[in-house]
């Protein structure tokens, strides 16, 4: 017996906007908040999504928009239960905007600058 080990893709925004019958500028505005798009579009545009299982591929929306809507956050201690306190506040008010943190962790020794030039290389919109 032959086994199928064909792998999946995950749908796009093409596949979306084929199944639902519009552009793929159309998919893009349904997913953009504020967009100029009908509601009866979004909503045929959000049904054909969900039964494809797509999901917005945040990374290729980062390359046009050139945001990431992730900040990075560099501590160099976290056992100290003010940097986890901090941590915890700064990830709950950027969820609040629509932006994520990214955490990394640093070697307190002075030595943290070459550490920090690898967190900016990762495209993130800010550095705390």
């Amino acid at each position: 017996m032959k086994k199928d080990t064909k792998v999946r893709r995950a749908p796009t925004e093409s596949d979306v906007a084929k199944l639902a019958g519009v552009s793929q500028s159309a998919v893009s505005r349904a997913y953009t908040p504020g967009a100029s798009i009908a509601k009866a579009t979004r909503a045929r545009i959000l049904k054909a999504a969900t039964s494809l299982g797509f999901q917005k591929n945040l990374m290729a929306q980062s390359l046009a928009t050139r945001r990431s809507n992730i900040v990075a956050l560099a501590i160099s201690n976290l056992e100290n239960p003010f940097y986890a306190q901090v941590a915890k506040e700064l990830s709950e008010r950027l969820r609040d905007t629509g932006r994520h943190i990214l955490l990394f962790t640093t070697s307190d020794d002075g030595t943290s600058d070459p550490e920090l030039e690898k967190v900016l290389s990762y495209q993130v919109d800010a550095l705390i």
